[in-house]
């Protein structure tokens, strides 16, 4: 298991990824786009990664990331529905 936090930004953001032993695996500045995800994703494996990322304004499209074949198996079942689909 990978364990990957973000720090959510416009333009750029910040990817940290701890392994199970809670080492430093990969720590990167990367443009906000979601090929530029997918690419350190990818980067990280065939380990199952949770994610965890500061839901601040305009974080729709990363969530949305999960949906995709190269990310579906990879992320936590219990991750944040959108403000969309929350009931009320």
């Amino acid at each position: 298991m990978m364990y990957v936090g973000i720090d959510l930004h416009r333009k750029r953001s910040h990817v940290a990824a701890l392994d199970e032993e809670g080492q430093l695996v990969l720590s990167r500045r990367v443009q906000s786009r979601p090929g530029e995800f997918l690419r350190v994703f990818g980067e990280l494996g065939k380990e199952p990664i949770e994610v965890a990322f500061e839901a601040t304004f305009g974080w729709g499209w990363l969530a949305d990331l999960r949906s995709t074949p190269a990310c579906q198996p990879t992320w936590p079942t219990h991750w944040p529905p959108r403000p969309s689909q929350r009931a009320g």
